[in-house]
């Protein structure tokens, strides 16, 4: 069996269908006969350099989330001091 190659074009298409539908990478990866890790994978890619849209969020969630995102990123760094 040999490997599938996927244009960047077919997986930017693949990763702006997962937000839009509702449905889960699992079943969006069924549906575009891709396996769910190789979706997940471009999705976590897209997401890191800030090509997939978040959801509409209400204003309250959106302020929640920021403030979630600079606590995570404290913990995360002082537990890489806590390792060291």
């Amino acid at each position: 069996m040999t490997r599938q190659r996927f244009t960047q074009e077919y997986k930017d298409q693949a990763v702006s269908l997962v937000p839009d539908s509702g449905r889960t990478i699992v079943d969006m990866a069924r549906s575009i006969d891709v396996h769910e890790i190789t979706l997940a994978q471009w999705v976590r890619k897209a997401k890191e350099s800030d090509q997939v849209p978040e959801p509409d969020l209400p204003e309250t969630d959106c302020a929640e989330l920021e403030r979630l995102r600079k606590e995570n990123a404290t913990l995360r760094m002082e537990r890489g001091f806590a390792k060291k």
